[in-house]
């Protein structure tokens, strides 16, 4: 078991899609597993999952979050992992109702699991003052003209349309004219790709240099 897990870790680095070693990390189960192995296990994915957060490689961790929860037992740990999850859902892929059901699922595992609290309490105020807060955004980036300095503003307003409105086209909206001022729009650049590889759909504009 090892050695596979090794192998489909190594060839996921290189390509994040493999569907072979994809689908061979799926077929793993726990199953009669001993101690010992689910803690080589999780040591693993957990060590994979870390060099991927440093590339920034979010559906990564975000598979290799789901297997460790798979192989976890332990009560607090599996609760830290879903903050962990619901925080990738929420930051990197906006989207706000998964996240808070990740939580949620936190809270029951581990009653007043401090991170948890803090972060659905966050989700909450967040929810709450978002469209105040979009409306304002936009009203900046419209005062700025033309300038770069609109971008990250309107960035910003994207990113909380495709969080909290995720079924209008506001979001994408928004990460396009940020992109047309500033192609080295980061966040902007992140944002709608993976929105549009979500959506199955190809970029029509170029991205922005890695080094911006």
């Amino acid at each position: 078991m090892n050695n596979d897990l090794s192998t489909a870790l190594a060839t996921l680095r290189s390509d994040p899609e493999d569907g072979q070693a994809l689908a061979l990390l799926a077929a793993m189960k726990p199953g009669d597993a001993t101690a010992s192995e689910r803690d080589a296990v999780q040591v693993a994915l957990a060590a994979e999952r870390a060099w991927h957060t440093d590339r920034e490689n979010v559906e990564p961790c975000l598979r290799l979050l789901d297997l460790e929860l798979a192989w976890g037992q332990d009560p607090i740990r599996r609760a830290t992992l879903f903050v962990e999850k619901a925080r990738l859902l929420h930051r990197e892929m906006c989207e706000w109702e998964p996240a808070h059901a990740c939580v949620n699922e936190a809270l029951e595992i581990a009653r007043n699991h401090p991170a948890a609290v803090e972060f659905r309490r966050a989700l909450e105020e967040e929810e709450a003052g978002w469209q105040e807060r979009a409306d304002m955004l936009v009203r900046q980036a419209d005062e700025a003209g033309d300038s770069p300095a609109g971008a990250p503003l309107l960035a910003a307003a994207g990113e909380l349309y495709l969080r909290y409105r995720p079924l209008t086209s506001e979001g994408e909206a928004f990460l396009r004219r940020s992109f047309a001022l500033d192609p080295h729009q980061r966040r902007a650049d992140v944002l709608l790709e993976r929105l549009l590889r979500k959506a199955g759909r190809q970029r029509r504009v170029g991205r922005a240099s890695p080094a911006a």
